[in-house]
């Protein structure tokens, strides 16, 4: 069965949008050079949401933030693109005079149909989805009221890998972008573990207007045992977020030879007290 697909850049971009005025941007679309044939496209639109702290995407609700929709004309919509061939397809946004200021968000999809796939001798209309996510902006005076509400980070852990989550609210009308970086240094000599390069400067991710996000990151490759510092950071809403914490690497087989060897201390321990105290019954004899 052939899966190949198209794909589009950017995968999302960032615009302002001043009421009363019409926006033009585009997108590219591509037919992958390892293709095995021409792939048909077609572009449409839908609105863009997430739902629940996991951000699940909804591209069927829609509400306040989605009216960008209405607003939104693609332009070559579709077409057929030949192996290592790509496209770029044009679209206007003519924003309303009266377009309230804040966050706008919709997708602009683009689907390949393959109506000759056979499987088991039965002709199967596949389809492949790719969207292109458009976060606008509507100029004017908007709303920006966020926190940082939670930073989790676990004080032991019995494998070399942990999981730090940070939930983030956002109760603004637009919007906002949380930058959270990490430094993780061994506690012994100081030695940093993470970030790997000076490269690593942080993961941003966008919180969406009225709602509550949780993030979560795992880090893998942890030194086998013993502590190391932790220290997250998130820049949000020009406010600076900072959790530390250390955490003990304990794996269980150092617990059971930490046990073991307690366990012989002791009974040594004991061993000797009998020894003495029979040795005392002697004398006193």
């Amino acid at each position: 069965m052939d899966t190949n697909s198209l794909t589009v850049m950017p995968m999302s971009q960032e615009i302002s949008l001043t009421p009363g005025e019409t926006y033009t941007g585009s997108i590219t679309v591509a037919n992958p050079s390892s293709s095995a044939g021409n792939l048909p496209y077609k572009a449409s639109i839908s609105p863009y949401g997430v739902t629940g702290t996991k951000y699940n995407v909804d591209m069927l609700s829609e509400n306040s933030h989605t009216e960008m929709v209405n607003w939104l004309t693609v332009h070559s919509a579709s077409g057929t693109l030949a192996p290592n061939d790509k496209v770029d397809i044009s679209f206007t946004i003519k924003v309303p005079n009266d377009a309230a200021p804040g966050g706008q968000y919709a997708a602009i999809k683009i689907r390949k149909e393959d109506p000759t796939t056979t499987d088991n001798g039965v002709n199967i209309g596949n389809i492949y989805e790719v969207a292109s996510i458009i976060y606008a902006n509507v100029i004017g005076e908007v709303v920006r009221d966020g926190k940082v509400t939670n930073q989790t980070i676990p004080s032991f852990i019995t494998t070399p890998e942990f999981t730090s989550t940070a939930t983030i609210e956002n109760h603004g009308t637009t919007h906002e972008d949380a930058m959270v970086s990490f430094i993780i240094t061994n506690a012994f000599n100081g030695g940093t573990i993470y970030p790997y390069d000076k490269s690593d400067t942080g993961i941003n991710e966008v919180i969406m207007p009225d709602t509550t996000r949780e993030l979560s990151y795992t880090f893998k490759d942890m030194p086998a045992v013993g502590p190391i510092n932790v220290t997250q950071t998130i820049e949000y809403n020009d406010q600076t977020y900072t959790h530390t914490q250390t955490i003990f690497i304990c794996p269980i087989w150092f617990m059971i030879v930490v046990a073991v060897l307690i366990a012989s201390l002791l009974s040594l321990i004991i061993f000797h007290i009998k020894k003495s105290r029979r040795r005392k019954n002697k004398s006193s004899l």
